[in-house]
């Protein structure tokens, strides 16, 4: 499956959410497989967003970081490109089946990785 890392980052939520739902058995351990497969890949782009903020912020009193104004439209832009790089996650779109409840922005937010659907 090709996808972005901004739609995976954007998902993981999602998937998290829905992976806590009464499924049936196979849609649970195909949903933990994709959840793990994920999870592998956020590692990478957690690193190179903690290695921008760094590069282009500052440390705040809170021990977080801030990103200095006159580095704003740097750094944005690289973290978009970031963001928009494409990855190839060896996993096919799943199906869900199950009888659950979910709203409309879980559904959205799993678009390209989930169907859901009746029997």
């Amino acid at each position: 499956m090709k996808i972005t890392y901004e739609k995976i980052f954007g998902s993981f939520p999602a998937l998290v959410k829905i992976s806590k739902l009464d499924l049936r058995a196979a849609e649970a351990v195909r949903l933990a497989r994709l959840l793990g497969k994920i999870e592998t890949e956020l590692k990478p782009l957690e690193e190179a967003r903690r290695k921008l903020i760094t590069k282009y912020g500052e440390k705040t009193e809170d021990g977080g970081y801030k990103i200095k104004p006159e580095n704003l439209e740097t750094f944005s832009k690289e973290n978009k490109e970031l963001f928009d790089t494409e990855i190839d996650i060896a996993a096919d779109k799943i199906e869900i089946k199950s009888d659950i409840q979910i709203d409309a922005a879980t559904v959205l937010a799993l678009d390209e990785m989930v169907t859901f659907g009746g029997e």
